[in-house]
């Protein structure tokens, strides 16, 4: 996921998770893991 944010600019990958954050309503990390996950 932080290679996603470098590819679009962000050069902090904390600012990216703020960013995300802010905008998903869930850390990058959560996001992640719910996508993993069958029927998710």
């Amino acid at each position: 996921m932080t290679d996603a944010g470098f590819s679009v600019g962000f050069k902090h990958a904390s600012h990216f998770t703020k960013v995300f954050k802010q905008i998903a309503g869930t850390t990058p990390e959560h996001y992640r893991r719910q996508a993993r996950r069958p029927g998710g």
